[in-house]
C-alpha cells in the first residue's frame, strides 16, 4: 500500500479519505506494507499541533497492523518542534525510512538531544546494519575516528564504541548540526578527554603550505568568479574555504607549517594519529592516518571502512593529489 500524501490546507480535513483512497494503490506482492510519502508544500504553515494529530491517527489501532514506511520530502521545512514530534513516538520513530531517521536526529543540537536520552531511539541507532567504523550519519566522519581512537588506546571498551555514542560525540564537535565537525571543537573535546584519562594526549596542526597555497588560489578564483568549474562549484569552494579557515583558526599545542619535500614519516610513532583532511563534493572528509610497523602509511577511510596502504606519506600525497587539501591534525597518545 503506498500513500502519497501533499500537506497543503486540505490535508486534516480529508485525512479519513485520504487513508481510505491510498487503500486502492495496495501492491499486489507487498500487501501488508504501508508507505506514506509527506510532500511539506513551503507556503502551508504546518503547525505542531496538526502534525501531532496526524502521528495519532497513524498510532490507530487499524494501521499497526501494517509495516510502516515514512519518507518525508522537502525535510528543509520541518521545525525543531515538529522533528521532536515525530521522534517522540516510538511506532512513528521505528517507521521511519534508515537515512530520514539519522537525517532527524542529527538535524539540531535538541534533536540529538532528545535522541540520546530516548530508549527507542538509541535503541534503533545502535542496532542499525553497517560495518564496524563505519560512519553513522552523513557527516560523522571525524566522531567515528575519535571512537576508534578512544577504543584503540584503552578508554573505552569495545562495547561502548556504539551509534549512539558517536552521535554523542559528534553533536558535540560539529560546526553546525547535522554538517562537518569544527577543528576547534575537535581539540577542544581530545583535551576534555586528557583531563580525565590517564592517557595524555597532545595535539599539533600541520599544514603542508605548498598545497593548501594552491588549493586556495583556485578556490577564491572560483568564488570571485562565480563561475562553477570542472574543479569544484561555487558553493562548494565556498564551504572549503570556510573549512580552511576554521582550521587555521584552531588553537591546537602545536601548529607546524612545513612544504612537500619536507614532509617526513619518521618523527611518527605508532602513538600517533592522522586525521587527514580530503575534499568530497565541496565537504571535508576526515581519514585516520597511521604509521605501520614496517614503517608504511595506512590510511582509513570511516565512509567504507576500508583501509589503504601507502608506501610514504610523500606517495599518499602523489595518489591522493587531486583531493588532499594539506591540512591535518595529529593527535599522539601517550601514558
Amino acid at each position: 500500500m503506498f500513500i502519497e500524501v501533499a500537506v497543503d490546507h486540505h490535508f486534516f480535513n480529508n485525512l479519513e479519505s485520504i487513508i481510505a483512497k491510498g487503500g486502492s494503490f495496495a501492491l499486489s506482492n507487498a500487501p501488508d506494507i504501508l508507505e506514506i510519502e509527506l510532500v511539506w508544500e513551503t507556503p502551508f504553515l504546518f503547525t505542531a499541533e496538526m502534525l501531532a494529530r496526524f502521528v495519532q491517527r497513524l498510532c490507530a489501532e487499524d494501521l499497526k497492523k501494517y509495516k510502516t514506511k515514512i519518507t518525508i520530502c522537502y525535510t528543509n521545512n520541518l521545525t525543531v518542534e515538529q522533528i521532536i514530534i515525530l521522534l517522540s513516538n516510538a511506532y512513528i520513530a521505528n517507521a521511519l525510512t534508515g537515512f530520514l531517521f539519522t537525517y532527524l536526529i542529527s538535524s539540531s543540537d535538541d534533536a540529538a538531544r532528545f535522541a540520546l536520552n530516548c530508549p527507542y531511539i538509541v535503541e534503533r541507532l545502535n542496532h542499525i546494519k553497517l560495518k564496524p567504523d563505519t560512519q553513522t550519519f552523513e557527516n560523522s566522519c571525524a566522531a567515528r575516528i575519535i571512537l576508534k581512537i578512544l577504543r584503540e588506546c584503552g578508554i573505552i571498551s569495545a562495547a561502548e564504541d556504539t551509534r549512539s555514542k558517536e552521535l554523542e560525540i559528534y553533536s558535540q564537535i560539529w560546526d553546525k548540526p547535522g554538517k562537518d565537525a569544527c577543528p576547534q571543537k575537535i581539540i577542544e573535546f581530545v583535551k576534555s578527554i586528557k583531563k580525565e584519562s590517564v592517557r595524555k594526549f597532545n595535539i599539533t596542526s600541520i599544514e603542508v603550505a605548498d598545497i593548501t597555497q594552491s588549493l586556495i588560489q583556485r578556490l577564491d578564483a572560483v568564488v570571485s568568479e562565480n563561475k562553477d568549474t570542472n574543479f569544484i562549484g561555487v558553493a562548494n569552494a565556498a564551504k572549503l574555504k570556510q573549512a580552511y579557515c576554521l582550521f587555521k583558526a584552531a588553537k591546537p599545542d602545536e601548529f607546524i607549517t612545513v612544504n612537500k619535500t619536507d614532509v617526513s614519516m619518521n618523527a611518527l610513532t605508532d602513538q600517533d594519529y592522522l586525521l587527514l583532511i580530503e575534499r568530497d563534493c565541496g565537504s571535508a572528509h576526515v581519514f585516520l592516518g597511521k604509521k605501520t610497523s614496517d614503517g608504511k602509511l595506512s590510511v582509513f577511510d570511516p565512509k567504507t571502512s576500508r583501509e589503504n596502504i601507502f608506501e610514504s606519506f610523500n606517495d599518499y600525497m602523489r595518489m591522493k593529489k587531486d583531493s588532499y587539501v594539506g591540512v591535518n591534525l595529529n593527535i599522539r597518545a601517550s601514558l
